[in-house]
């Protein structure tokens, strides 16, 4: 498969959806009309893809603002923070049947891909290929998981696109945020190695961890990109990192700084004419650029 084809694969444009009466609800969601198709919103993971595919419990990465953990510690209370961090892979899960699914799957969306979980992303991968999906492969990647994903899964290439999280360029921000995660330099191998490897490759920077070095973030990140780079914002910062500062923290409160609508708009003028850059929704919101309404476009 050439990659010219695989590029045309992946490639999205904008679809036209029919208008639809609408109706509040008593909580304030806007619905569908009774008799026409459900409504689903297209933010967070549903820019990207129609379903996510997750099957483990935690994630080593500890990363401090995660809103996986927050969910299930502090909303859900299915487990502690000091467990969050030791990975439990649901073998019934990774045992399932897949089958094919209109639109493009994202793996994982709430844990991440580690030597811990590999077996498993391979066995679930492996299954949601052979069943002719679409696979958006989403991780602050290792270069060990990735090296064997790249092996395994080449005769699926044209099927793959690699995203890899990137919102970062110092070593110390990744230390604060992201505790246990790989360092830039390794994500960049796996970006590199991907790309060169043949595979379509992307990058998250959502969140956008040093907002005041975007251009410079993207620019190093360019050459090994061959279909887009997200920018998103640290949604619900305080609430999410509050279990670990409750008192806050200088580094919470300069990034804070650079979620307000003006320094959003700071960072869409420096972009917003490199054609490589897309928006995520916290991003459309603020500065009013069409916002999907479908599921799954990736754009």
């Amino acid at each position: 498969m050439n990659a010219a084809k695989a590029k045309r694969r992946f490639k999205t444009s904008p679809m036209e959806t029919p208008t639809v009466k609408k109706k509040k609800t008593k909580t304030g969601v806007t619905r569908k009309a009774k008799g026409s198709k459900k409504s689903i919103q297209a933010s967070g993971t549903r820019e990207w893809a129609t379903e996510n595919v997750n099957f483990c419990h935690g994630c080593s990465n500890a990363c401090i603002y995660c809103y996986a953990r927050h969910m299930a510690v502090t909303r859900f209370h299915r487990m502690s923070h000091d467990n969050w961090q030791n990975e439990v892979v649901r073998e019934k899960e990774v045992r399932k049947k897949r089958k094919r699914i209109v639109g493009q799957v994202m793996v994982p969306s709430t844990h991440d891909i580690t030597p811990e979980s590999i077996d498993a992303v391979e066995t679930v991968l492996l299954k949601l290929l052979e069943a002719g999906n679409d696979v958006l492969i989403v991780s602050k990647p290792q270069l060990e998981c990735i090296k064997r994903l790249c092996n395994s899964l080449q005769p699926y290439k044209d099927q793959i696109l690699f995203r890899f999280t990137i919102g970062f360029l110092r070593e110390r921000t990744r230390r604060f945020w992201e505790p246990n995660a790989p360092t830039y330099k390794e994500r960049l191998n796996c970006l590199r190695m991907a790309y060169e490897l043949g595979f379509q490759t992307s990058v998250s920077a959502e969140p956008l961890l040093e907002p005041w070095r975007a251009k410079e973030l993207v620019d190093g990140l360019r050459p090994y990109i061959s279909h887009s780079l997200w920018i998103g914002k640290l949604n619900c910062l305080r609430t999410q990192t509050r279990w670990l500062y409750p008192d806050g923290h200088p580094e919470i409160d300069r990034l804070e700084e650079w979620q307000t609508d003006q320094k959003v708009r700071e960072v869409y003028e420096t972009l917003k004419d490199d054609p490589l850059v897309r928006f995520k929704d916290s991003y459309k919101k603020v500065l009013g650029l069409t916002r999907p309404t479908t599921a799954g476009l990736d754009i």
